[in-house]
C-alpha cells in the first residue's frame, strides 16, 4: 500500500497536526488542542480553544487558509486579537510574560534573564 502525504489544504492533514500540549507551569496536559503554523519565515504555536479534536482540526485548517490568503497580520487579528493590540505602557513583568509566550518552549531561559542582569548605579 502506497502512503501519500495529505495536502495542507485538506482536513486530514490538520487532524494529524493538532496536539495537546503539556503545561510548563504544572506539567499537566492542557484541555484544548494546539497547533503549530509556519508561513513566510515565521512560526507560531496557537491554542485552538477547543477540547474536541475535530473542531480543532477544522479551526487549524481555517487558520492555515487565512494565513495563505491574508498573511500573519490579518490572521492574528481574527484568531488571536490580543496579540495585535499595541500597548505603550508595558511594565518589565508584562514584557517578560509576553516574551515568554512568544518564545514558547524557551520560556525558562527567558525568565532566567533577570538573574543574569546586573544593576548599574
Amino acid at each position: 500500500m502506497n502512503k501519500t502525504k495529505s495536502s495542507k489544504d485538506k482536513l486530514k492533514y490538520w487532524e494529524s497536526r493538532v496536539y495537546k500540549s503539556v503545561s510548563t507551569r504544572d506539567g499537566k496536559p492542557n484541555t484544548n488542542w494546539s497547533c503549530a503554523f509556519q508561513f513566510n519565515n515565521r512560526r507560531m504555536w496557537m491554542s485552538l480553544g477547543t477540547s474536541l479534536k475535530s473542531e480543532a482540526a477544522n479551526k487549524a485548517l481555517a487558520i492555515y487558509r487565512s494565513l495563505t490568503a491574508n498573511g500573519w497580520e490579518l490572521t492574528l487579528a481574527k484568531y488571536k486579537p490580543a496579540m495585535t493590540e499595541k500597548k505603550i505602557d508595558v511594565t518589565l513583568g508584562e514584557f517578560l510574560h509576553f516574551l515568554g509566550q512568544a518564545r514558547g518552549s524557551q520560556l525558562n531561559s527567558t525568565l532566567n534573564w533577570p538573574s543574569r542582569w546586573t544593576l548599574l548605579s
